[in-house]
């Protein structure tokens, strides 16, 4: 997979309600090739396109998605009229699309997790699987996608917790186990030393959330591949 420098977090969400269809419609009408996008899943074990455990920060609803039927998250407005896509539905407008889409594995419950999200998530992407990289910060859940799809683009995503739990050492034999494309590390966790030592594991290293330019210039400079932006005047 052919990354580009710039990848529209959770769509253009600075011009759209985030994580919508609308969001990332607006990233490919502005130029952007990638888009990052959240799933997890509803009451009813239906993949949607959605960030947090909750529905107040980007809906008129209140409580928990995975308390929540598909049906009745239907019905919210996610922001300007905007409904919270399924994974199907999303896929129904990314067929036509020319877009990558960066499509990350989020925990809901322990119930749902990692089995269920997998299976559900693989059975409806495998048609795309050249076109859509997968990440998470639950590794294991990319182990489960790795025995499904022995070809698909894996990406481990890297925060101070997985950072802290594993060393660099342990980061190491993750990438060898899931034959990872790319490493996913938050800005703040990347310094000099740190850059070098990802970039020995895999010359894919991509960061978020970045959006100062100046920033953005000397991570690409260091050897950073791609970074996750909320703005598009880059792209």
């Amino acid at each position: 997979m052919i990354l580009p420098r710039f990848i529209a977090h959770r769509g253009a969400n600075r011009l759209a309600p985030e994580n919508t269809l609308k969001a990332f419609k607006v990233a490919e009408a502005h130029g952007a090739k990638m888009f990052e996008c959240d799933v997890l899943l509803s009451q009813d074990g239906i993949p949607v396109i959605f960030h947090d455990d909750t529905l107040e920060r980007c809906t008129n609803g209140q409580g928990l998605i995975r308390e929540a039927s598909f049906a009745y998250l239907q019905t919210l407005n996610a922001g300007e009229g905007e409904r919270i896509p399924s994974l199907f539905q999303l896929l129904d407008w990314f067929k036509h699309s020319k877009m990558l889409m960066n499509l990350e594995l989020k925990y809901a419950h322990p119930t749902d997790f990692p089995t269920p999200l997998v299976q559900s998530v693989c059975e409806q992407i495998a048609p795309f699987q050249n076109r859509i990289l997968i990440s998470s910060f639950h590794w294991e859940a990319l182990y489960q996608v790795r025995k499904i799809f022995p070809h698909i683009t894996i990406g481990l995503l890297i925060d101070e917790a997985n950072l802290t739990r594993w060393g660099l050492a342990g980061i190491v034999e993750w990438v060898n186990k899931l034959q990872a494309f790319s490493l996913h590390c938050d800005l703040n966790l990347l310094t000099a030393a740190r850059i070098q030592a990802f970039l020995k594991m895999s010359p894919h290293l991509l960061a978020y959330t970045v959006n100062d330019p100046e920033v953005t210039t000397r991570l690409f400079q260091a050897g950073v591949e791609a970074v996750f932006s909320d703005h598009l005047s880059s792209v």
